[in-house]
């Protein structure tokens, strides 16, 4: 089982490792061995703790578009909580690699239900139990909280191109209704995949904009 261990550790959520078609020589022995091993294998157990190419992968870093915010000590009103309690709030965001690009340039999902400007955010929430509030030191960890919380485009296939005379783009919707349908579903199976098997959706959409069927 160190095998599996090593394996998963080594693993990065694909959505967000921009360089990983540069470790890609690296990833695909080690992927492919995985594969094999998982029909049963115990020779590639082997190999793939034993494998250069692990060995190497250690030394890759994965690079993001991300942003990691931190506040500390902040205090809790007492009729909330404990009089004497404080919270430390961590706020991680990351961007997607997959349909980057600027707000009216690139939209809706593609083929594989990924959508334009993608990201993920986390906030945790840390809650400090303060014995002695005068002293400076750090209170005792009590409870631990997060949200995770996931934005992009509406989950199909749209676009508004701009121009310069348009301040506000016209919406163009596709009319095909199945490949619509096969973009949402895939959307939201790679969410349910992700993260959970209950997700909640809020639309922030303007609606009033205009909408226009794509012949």
């Amino acid at each position: 089982h160190e095998s599996n261990r090593n394996f998963r550790r080594r693993v990065v959520d694909p959505r967000f490792f921009w360089n990983e078609q540069t470790a890609l020589a690296l990833l695909e022995p080690i992927l492919n061995n995985k594969c094999d091993e998982n029909k049963g294998s115990k020779m590639n157990k082997e190999v793939i703790s034993r494998s250069p190419y692990a060995a190497i992968l250690d030394h890759v870093i994965p690079v993001t578009s991300a942003f990691v915010g931190v506040q500390r000590n902040v205090p809790i009103p007492s009729s909330s909580f404990t009089s004497g309690e404080s919270y430390d709030q961590i706020l991680i965001s990351r961007r997607s690699k997959y349909r980057t690009g600027t707000r009216f340039t690139r939209r809706g999902t593609d083929g594989t239900g990924a959508v334009a400007n993608y990201a993920e955010t986390e906030q945790i929430c840390l809650i400090l139990n303060n014995t002695n509030p005068c002293s400076n030191s750090r209170g005792v960890l009590k409870e631990v909280y997060s949200h995770v919380q996931t934005r992009g485009s509406i989950p199909l296939h749209w676009s508004s191109p701009a121009d310069v005379k348009a301040y506000r783009p016209r919406v163009f919707i596709g009319v095909d209704p199945v490949l619509q349908a096969r973009g949402l579903r895939d959307h939201l199976l790679s969410e349910l995949w992700w993260y959970s098997s209950s997700i909640g959706l809020k639309n922030s959409f303007l609606s009033k904009s205009k909408l226009t069927k794509d012949s």
